[in-house]
């Protein structure tokens, strides 16, 4: 179903509160919680070329974090509920989630295993990168469509030797929205690289990444992929 749908809705919620619990409940992580509150004038609230309506949009922002550090793993997990209401405008009244966690578990002396994972189920209001940061920012989009990403990656680092190094990632992406001239997105792709601390100073290294897109059609172009390779050193 499209991101604006009742169900994406119940399905969003449901996996965020799964993911930040269950951790805390089973390993006993330090809770912290967090409310933030901002206010904007918006001259053009309904991204109208022809209706402008300005108004001021005040956001409240609740957040949570389970944080653990432990000799073999550490992990964070969490949990914002940026939600927003205008003074005249019902329109932009929202809420929206912003959810992010990433892990490091110390499999053996020389191995470690890696992983993290980022979503977020917004109006086009919000800007992705700036917010996982501090959601009270809230830049202005072009319009206040619905957008659903996740981002998720898992990883193995292993020292060979003292001097040489070596990982090896893979990542998965969805990007979905139901904004007219943009084509929903899934991607997957992996790094290998190898580094080796030639002197205290220097150190060599390089790899190889691939990447494959696969866009949906949309009304204006139809569907197509695209395969990415980069070969590189330092």
């Amino acid at each position: 179903s499209r991101p604006g749908s009742g169900g994406g809705m119940r399905g969003v919620r449901k996996y965020v509160l799964l993911g930040v619990l269950f951790p805390g409940l089973a390993w006993g992580a330090d809770l912290r919680l967090s409310i933030a509150g901002s206010a904007e004038y918006d001259d053009n609230v309904t991204r109208s070329e022809n209706d402008k309506q300005d108004d001021i949009v005040f956001r409240v922002t609740p957040g949570i974090r389970l944080v653990e550090d432990r000799e073999k793993l550490n992990y964070s997990v969490g949990y914002a509920m940026p939600y927003e209401i205008g003074v005249t405008t019902s329109e932009v009244n929202d809420l929206n989630h912003f959810a992010d966690a990433d892990f490091r578990y110390r499999a053996t002396p020389q191995t470690e295993v890696f992983g993290r994972d980022s979503l977020y189920y917004v109006q086009g209001l919000f800007s992705q990168q700036q917010n996982f940061a501090d959601p009270t920012l809230g830049e202005v989009g072009d319009d206040r469509d619905r957008i659903l990403q996740n981002n998720i990656a898992l990883g193995v680092r292993h020292q060979f030797t003292p001097r040489l190094a070596g990982t090896v990632m893979v990542n998965n992406g969805i990007y979905d929205t139901n904004q007219f001239a943009r084509a929903n997105v899934t991607s997957f792709g992996g790094t290998a690289n190898s580094e080796y601390q030639l002197t205290p100073h220097h150190q060599l290294g390089g790899g190889l990444s691939f990447s494959r897109q696969m866009f949906d059609d949309t009304a204006n172009r139809p569907a197509s992929d695209t395969d990415y390779y980069n070969l590189f050193g330092s």
